[in-house]
């Protein structure tokens, strides 16, 4: 958001071009019926492909509506659009909606505004005993440090095309430290940094 305001400023005063957008699209399949996205049969997450679609009512009866929502990749993360740092090199699967509780019913119905975090298994042995089929931490990443030299180079492509600010990179390593260490059972719960505000975990409720 920083970096965008701060390309509608030299947009509206300088006349500079703002940077090009990026959103889902039917033509390339980034944008898709909800029955044909590809989420991963994670274990205890249940399938979005279930989610009410939207409706109008018409002569007393509901007509439902087109349902189109973004492709995801084989993580069950976004596959278009700004693809943040902590979703392009990820240690977690994050998605814009969270099921409601079966303690308060409704669970097949989601919680407005609020999205899910599902970090991955910390290593090979414990993915395949939960039967999960993203790739765990161990086989991402050769360690801590590798992977936050892949978390800046992304930051970095990302301020090639003007959608970070650069001195927002030791924010972004900063907020991957914490989440490496969440995953990776290092840290119970984010701990808040000096360089930046920690990340809001969220848990998908079973």
């Amino acid at each position: 958001m920083r970096a965008l305001l701060r390309g509608l400023d030299g947009w509206a005063r300088q006349g500079a071009a703002p940077p090009e957008s990026r959103y889902p699209r039917l033509g390339d399949g980034t944008l898709t019926p909800i029955a044909s996205v590809k989420f991963p049969a994670v274990p205890g997450v249940a399938d979005p492909r279930i989610i009410p679609g939207p409706g109008q009512i018409r002569g007393g009866k509901v007509e439902m509506l087109p349902y189109l929502v973004p492709q995801v990749d084989a993580d069950g993360n976004d596959v278009a659009g700004i693809r943040a740092p902590d979703v392009s090199v990820p240690v977690a699967t994050n998605t814009g909606w969270n099921f409601r509780s079966a303690s308060i019913g409704g669970t097949n119905e989601i919680v407005n505004l609020l999205g899910s975090y599902i970090p991955f298994a910390r290593t090979k042995a414990d993915r395949e005993t939960r039967k999960d089929p993203r790739l765990s931490i161990q086989e991402r990443y050769r360690d801590e440090d590798g992977y936050l030299a892949k978390l800046r180079a992304a930051a970095g492509e990302l301020t090639k095309g003007r959608y970070l600010l650069p001195e927002d990179i030791d924010s972004v390593t900063t907020r991957g430290r914490l989440q490496w260490e969440f995953v990776t059972g290092q840290a119970t719960t984010p701990r808040r940094a000096d360089a930046a505000r920690p990340p809001r975990l969220w848990r998908v409720r079973e």
